[in-house]
């Protein structure tokens, strides 16, 4: 058997048509949100691209030590990139709660950007981008919704 590498075009295209179940079942989702699938950036195939953010859907092959390690490499080499990881697992149970954590995430990341101060440098907002992306799902999840909740409630108070 060969073990030859695929020129990258034709491994991302490659991967574009042979979708993980769980990639199929989030990529019209994601589709919708203005990410691509199977993008290439720099020598690397990411799941999904959008929005400056990195998303990626991760098979219990990612719980490899040597994958791992790849992963941890990676992730230094698109250190650019906020990058949000997801388990396979998650995905096909929790679909929407890992769209929310996306939300939540790009939601965060708006206002971190948009916040005019002295203080908040470039080299700030992309420190603060990649802590946000550290957060789980879960975490992300939650912040949301409690964001969400002080919204409602300021809503709610006399002027």
């Amino acid at each position: 058997m060969t073990t030859e590498r695929l020129p990258i075009q034709e491994f991302a295209q490659k991967l574009r048509d042979n979708p993980t179940p769980a990639e199929a079942l989030i990529l019209p989702h994601l589709l919708e949100r203005d990410f691509h699938f199977q993008t290439i950036i720099g020598p690397f195939v990411v799941d999904f691209y959008g929005h400056g953010i990195i998303v990626e859907i991760d098979g219990a092959y990612h719980n490899q030590k040597t994958v791992q390690q790849y992963d941890r490499d990676r992730e230094d080499a698109l250190s650019g990139y906020p990058i949000l990881r997801f388990a396979n697992s998650a995905v096909t149970a929790e679909l929407d709660k890992c769209l929310k954590a996306i939300d939540a995430f790009l939601a965060f990341r708006e206002i971190i950007q948009s916040m005019s101060s002295p203080c908040v440098t470039p080299r700030s907002v992309h420190i603060a981008e990649r802590k946000l992306a550290r957060l789980s799902a879960d975490q992300l999840y939650r912040a949301a919704q409690l964001r969400r909740s002080e919204k409602i409630a300021k809503k709610k108070q006399p002027a």
